[in-house]
């Protein structure tokens, strides 16, 4: 398995940084820029997809686009990797899963915007949601949602108290980058 180390770019809230930077569509276009610049701002790139959109941008300081990668679904979280491929988690749109976050995908797109790998963690009983974390030996960590009753939500250490009717569960799932199968699983409350 190949070793792949994740350079940490980052995005936060405007309040946090001293810089934000503003994507905008206007007339099919798009429109670059900062809202703010100030003395303090960390070096380097940021990283970050428009919240539903199909783009991942890396923009420098001054708010220019560096490069963009495209494809064909919405996603959320996004790392690049050392290599310079992008691992992004992506929407299904899988109707058993309406909360916010649901996401099922997790992508892997050369610099060039290529598919290079996908794994899918979407189907009637769990599914992907906001985050996952690439590992130094190339795997994958998923956040997951699983449904389960309610005796089965219980047996594994929910609350009764604090369960909700369809007993849904955290739990995290790792995966290996060739994408045929989970290698681990672990179920939270």
């Amino acid at each position: 398995m190949p070793h792949h180390r994740c350079l940490r770019v980052g995005f936060s809230l405007a309040a946090a940084i001293p810089w934000f930077p503003v994507l905008t569509a206007q007339d099919g276009g798009t429109e670059t820029g900062l809202l703010r610049h100030e003395e303090g701002a960390s070096p380097g790139y940021t990283l970050f997809g428009a919240s539903g959109g199909n783009t991942t941008y890396l923009i420098d300081l001054d708010g220019e686009v560096v490069h963009r990668w495209n494809s064909d679904s919405s996603g959320g979280s996004n790392y690049l990797l050392e290599d310079g491929s992008l691992l992004r988690r992506e929407e299904t749109g899988n109707p058993n899963f309406r909360s916010g976050g649901a996401g099922g995908r997790i992508s892997r797109y050369a610099w060039d915007s290529t598919l290079l790998w996908h794994f899918e963690i979407s189907d009637e009983s769990r599914i992907q949601h906001h985050d996952v974390e690439p590992l130094p030996n190339g795997n994958i960590l998923a956040l997951c949602w699983e449904k389960k009753s309610r005796d089965q939500a219980i047996a594994a250490g929910r609350d009764p108290a604090r369960l909700a009717d369809d007993g849904t569960c955290d739990h995290v799932s790792q995966v290996d980058e060739v994408g045929d199968r989970p290698v681990a699983h672990h179920v939270g409350a």
